[in-house]
């Protein structure tokens, strides 16, 4: 606990098999670049302080954090948790089935570049100052099969023809915004038949978005 873990130019960090929960203070990092790998898949709890960040940047660069079930955010005033897939990397969060507490920012931008919300069945939050995305760009794409509820003042946003959102479980999107821009198509399921909009928000489309 207390401590930010960097990967980089190739390297392996792993953490050993006793090591289950970890306790991110103030401004803490996991981090993977220029193919380095952060092999997290022991924990199955995170729990974040303020302006905490998850960040895969470059190509077969991974965050594995795979076997996290328990995911808290930042719930500071003004602060977010930060869950960034860059340039091909990967961050890999396939064994959570919610986020529904504080503000989680999740933006894959790039060609390669994944979130797997495999599991994740309801991304969420109970704070509402800081950044809320649901947000894949310029190729990104997040796997969400199992996502049906998105909520929290999310903005869900899609930004690039070739980017990927997986929404086609969603049955209930209240209290979020929504964007498409630069040729992205942004679609929703047949299930979705109502929708309650949150003070501020927004549905738009831009540079050629639907």
């Amino acid at each position: 606990n207390d401590v930010s873990f960097l990967a980089e130019n190739s390297a392996t960090l792993s953490l050993p098999a006793g090591i289950t929960s970890y306790s991110a203070p103030n401004g803490s990092q996991f981090r993977a670049l220029t193919g380095g790998t952060l092999n997290l898949s022991t924990l199955t709890s995170y729990s974040a302080g303020a302006g905490t960040t998850i960040q895969a940047n470059g190509t077969s660069s991974v965050v594995n954090l795979s076997g996290v079930t328990s995911f808290s955010a930042s719930s500071a005033t003004w602060t977010n948790t930060q869950i960034y897939a860059q340039a091909g990397g990967t961050v890999n969060l396939s064994g959570l089935s919610s986020i529904t507490t504080g503000e989680t920012d999740a933006v894959a931008s790039g060609t390669g570049s994944t979130i797997n919300f495999t599991n994740l069945s309801t991304y969420s939050g109970d704070k509402f100052n800081a950044t809320r995305r649901f947000r894949a760009e310029s190729g990104g794409v997040i796997i969400s099969p199992n996502l049906t509820t998105i909520g929290g003042r999310t903005s869900v946003e899609l930004s690039g023809n070739t980017s990927v959102l997986d929404l086609a479980d969603l049955t209930s999107v209240n209290d979020v915004s929504f964007l498409a821009e630069n040729s992205a198509t942004l679609s929703l399921p047949a299930a979705i038949t109502s929708y309650s909009a949150p003070n501020g928000s927004s549905l738009r489309a831009l540079t050629g978005g639907t």
